[in-house]
């Protein structure tokens, strides 16, 4: 009787060393299976990343090529200051400076407000907003 109750208890543990076994590997499968869809989800999170930092870069690239061009204003206009004798000229022709200079400011005045004043309380669409007076 002692054979059988070794037997038993052989048999016992086998079969209980075959049953963690097979119960480690299908934790395994189970969790290779939920890392193929983390895998999947992540990836498709990283690809809108990617489509929102390139959009990001493309609207940086705008905003410096903008800025590039107003500084070249900026100077431009530096030049034309430092060649002329604005005093000499406004004594010399009056009507005419102050009008350029009406005009100017009208027009810089007109582009503040459109750039301060939301759509709906200026009543109309973006295109109303020019540099013309």
């Amino acid at each position: 009787m002692n054979r059988f109750v070794i037997y038993g208890i052989a048999v016992t543990l086998g079969l209980g060393a075959i049953s963690a076994f097979y119960w480690h590997y299908t934790g395994l499968i189970e969790e290779r299976t939920q890392l193929k869809i983390d895998k999947q989800e992540l990836e498709k999170e990283v690809s809108a990343t990617r489509a929102v930092l390139q959009e990001q870069r493309n609207i940086t690239f705008e905003v410096v090529n903008q800025a590039a061009k107003a500084t070249g204003i900026v100077r431009r206009n530096d030049e034309i200051f430092a060649e002329h004798n604005f005093q000499k000229l406004l004594n010399a022709k009056q009507g005419l400076i102050l009008m350029r200079v009406n005009d100017g400011v009208a027009r810089s005045s007109k582009l503040l407000e459109c750039l301060t004043v939301s759509r709906e309380t200026r009543g109309g669409p973006p295109s109303t907003c020019t540099d013309k007076p």
